[in-house]
């Protein structure tokens, strides 16, 4: 009771020290505890996910309606069993099992089924694996659970250090009380217990408010993250219900537990540290021995005698100044360090999508299709269909920039009689402005010109440097695919078919060399080009009934239309799109993959800073506090205001510019090691997506977070100075806390 009695007193009238501690373990235990419910919602996505896509755990396929019947009793340790008939009227049994049944094959052996594993059993092992049901789920389940908590220990170590420091600071106020209640018998074991039972008292109020902050954290996370679109863009708009905020129970009890740890550890340890002082040194506040002071500094050399004045005020304090100054480098090293791996991580998907996507300049690619024909020719029609199909995609509203062409692969006849296959091409004016962007002549003067755009597309053989000089080219006019088929049913040989064919001389009305041999049309050597509305007006007959092949780009004319323009797509017989050619989704889904991600690193980067500020504010406002009537004493003897905030200043210095210096050069050993371990396991092709760290390249974010530490610094320091200054000297002097 007596324990008991003195902590609740010294948490009702000590309330500033009282608030900072269960600031720190609502910081503290909030952090943790957003981690924890980041972890259970990616698994709660993950299984939600599962089961929309497959809604049981095992099933058991290709069955008899009898075999199916007979198995619906097989399974008393299932929660649930349908039978389901199948497209091709066989049945299957779908399992939905309600508890751990050990290992999968052995289980379903035991129950006579030794399909597990070919094409009668599906297992669905993310659900499995989620749900715990069977022995390597739980033993998968217990794998990622122990790496995410060894992340979340490695940043516990920086969590302890708040709590750690609130009681550290709170009992070195009250290292004089300690000595006066064992001068007077109090026992080092009821100091320790004093010490637990406030702890004990704050946690109660701490922990479960920073349970709740942690959960709310989280899911505004959840939200910020869910604002980037990411669900809508790999689920579909359909199904983007299926990533929902999810909270565990256990994972909550689990931070609240080590919150209570971290609380109990820190006060046993710093009771621990009291108890071995003897009450005398307690309340004299200094040590049995005597230690010689060093007169130099680098501050001091800096500053003269107010900077040796700060270094000894730290100096005198280290476990303070090195826990300070230890949270903050690696709160910065922490922080420089995320943001460039972020900034290589963007860069590396940049070139992904400018690789993979951007090559393609257009948000859609489709292709002209006829069903009804079979699959052999299944892209074949006609140019006037070419024609119709494109001019429904520009008047349908959801598309702009619609870009086709109708090509006729063609032989040129070149002056040593050589026939060199080559093409015609009739370009609508979207197609014309994205392949010849630099091209001599408009796309309205071309289509009033009396001849082609010869394009000459670099490396040619000398065969074909003659033409450069023709006024026109002659070019074999063959019969259409169409007629070809139907002449070969006729028995007639390709020999006698291409006796028919004839040669047209095209004029040529420009020239136009590429830059280089790039394009659509970049197989070919030379290419003759000319507008749809001039085919439509001269050349409409000159290929007989030929078909070609033809593919449609464009892109979309508003985000929001995304869906209506799918659905038409999928309604519209002429035309299909596979997935790889919907290069509007694949770019959005990696972009706001990245954008989720960097919400998920600014969240952790708020963290660090939020564990450093916390710490830092801690540590120096009460340092400022303890010294009351020490600084109250040297205004005594003839410091001034200013001379004081001056040395306070650069105690903040030190603090920042160390922390800075620290950080820098662990930067560079991180960096060097890094480099060393990619050339280790031959890695170095890593380089050539992100190109390589510069050691000189976190240097501005850790000096920016180095002065943004000082102002902090400045601040926690300055309000109780002018707090203090508002009590008369005597009254600073005479304090006790």
């Amino acid at each position: 009771m007596f324990e008991r009695l003195l902590a609740k007193r010294y948490i009702i009238t000590q309330k500033r020290h009282s608030i900072l501690t269960v600031c720190s373990i609502i910081v503290a235990i909030a952090l943790m505890t957003s981690l924890f419910t980041a972890f259970s919602t990616a698994m709660g996505c993950i299984r939600d996910i599962a089961f929309h896509n497959a809604p049981y755990h095992y099933k058991i396929m290709h069955l008899t309606l009898q075999q199916a019947q007979e198995m619906e009793t097989q399974f008393p340790e299932a929660e649930s069993v349908k039978l389901v008939t199948e497209k091709d009227y066989t049945c299957s049994i779908e399992l939905f099992m309600k508890d751990y049944i050990g290992d999968t094959r052995e289980y379903f052996l035991a129950h006579g089924i030794e399909t597990v594993g070919n094409e009668f059993f599906d297992w669905n092992q993310n659900l499995t694996n989620q749900d715990l049901i069977d022995l390597n789920a739980r033993a998968r389940m217990a794998q990622y659970f122990a790496m995410f908590y060894v992340l979340i220990c490695l940043i516990a170590v920086m969590l302890r250090l708040m709590i750690d420091t609130a009681f550290e600071v709170s009992s070195k106020e009250r290292e004089r009380q300690f000595g006066v209640l064992q001068s007077i018998g109090a026992t080092p074991k009821q100091i320790v217990n004093i010490i637990t039972f406030e702890g004990l008292l704050l946690s109660a109020i701490g922990i479960p408010l920073g349970v709740l902050c942690g959960v709310g954290l989280g899911y505004g996370v959840y939200q910020a993250i869910l604002s980037s679109g990411v669900a809508e863009a790999y689920l579909g708009a359909d199904n983007a219900n299926l990533m929902q905020f999810h909270v565990n129970p256990l994972l909550l009890i689990a931070s609240a537990i080590t919150g209570l740890v971290w609380v109990l550890l820190s006060a046993y340890g710093t009771g621990m540290r009291i108890i071995k002082m003897t009450p005398i040194q307690a309340i004299s506040n200094r040590s049995n021995t005597v230690k010689k002071v060093r007169r130099h500094s680098i501050f001091g050399l800096l500053f003269g005698w107010m900077g040796k004045m700060a270094s000894r005020n730290n100096r005198r304090q280290p476990k303070r100044f090195i826990i300070t100054t230890v949270s903050l480098t690696l709160s910065i090293l922490l922080f420089s360090c995320f943001n460039i791996v972020m900034e290589k991580f963007e860069t590396l998907m940049d070139k992904s999508i400018q690789a993979v996507y951007d090559g393609f300049v257009c948000d859609f690619m489709f292709e002209a299709v006829k069903p009804e024909r079979g699959s052999d020719d299944i892209s074949r029609i006609s140019p006037d269909e070419v024609i119709s199909i494109g001019e429904e995609l520009e008047n349908v509203g959801y598309f702009k920039n619609v870009a086709y062409d109708i090509t006729q692969g063609r032989k040129f006849v070149h002056p040593d009689d050589t026939k060199k296959w080559s093409s015609v091409s009739y370009v609508n004016e979207a197609e014309y402005h994205i392949q010849f962007p630099d091209a001599p002549v408009t796309y309205d003067e071309l289509t009033k010109a009396n001849g082609y755009l010869l394009v000459n597309y670099g490396d040619v053989s000398e065969n074909y440097l003659p033409i450069e000089k023709n006024n026109a080219v002659q070019v074999v006019i063959n019969n259409g695919f169409r007629e070809i088929e139907e002449k070969k049913k006729k028995g007639m040989s390709m020999e006698e078919i291409e006796q028919e064919d004839k040669i047209r001389e095209f004029p040529i009305a420009y020239r136009y060399q590429f830059p280089e041999n790039q394009g659509w049309y970049g197989g070919f050597g030379y290419q003759l080009i000319q507008t749809i509305d001039y085919y439509q007006e001269h050349d409409s007959e000159l290929y007989g009934n030929s078909e070609v092949y033809a593919t449609y780009s464009c892109d979309i004319v508003d985000d929001k239309d995304y869906p209506a323009l799918m659905a038409w797509v999928e309604n519209n017989p002429d035309i299909e799109m596979d997935e790889y050619q919907n290069f509007y989704l694949q770019r959005k889904k990696l972009r706001t993959m990245t954008s989720a991600i960097e919400i998920g690193v600014m969240f952790l980067n708020v963290m660090i800073a939020l564990i450093a500020i916390v710490n830092m504010v801690n540590i120096l406002s009460t340092g400022i506090l303890n010294r009351k009537s020490e600084l109250a004493s040297l205004q005594c003897i003839g410091m001034t205001e200013g001379q004081l905030y001056g040395m306070t200043a650069i105690e903040c210095v030190q603090y920042a510019l160390i922390s800075g210096v620290t950080a820098s050069l662990l930067s560079f050993a991180v960096i060097f090691l890094t480099e060393h371990f990619v050339e280790l396991i031959g890695a170095e092709d890593f380089y050539q997506g992100v190109g390589k760290i510069s050691y000189t390249a976190p240097l501005p974010r850790i000096w920016i977070c180095a002065l943004v530490a000082f102002a902090v610094a400045l601040i926690a320091s300055f309000i109780p100075l002018k707090n203090m200054q508002k009590e008369s000297l005597s009254e600073q002097i005479r304090s006790i806390d």
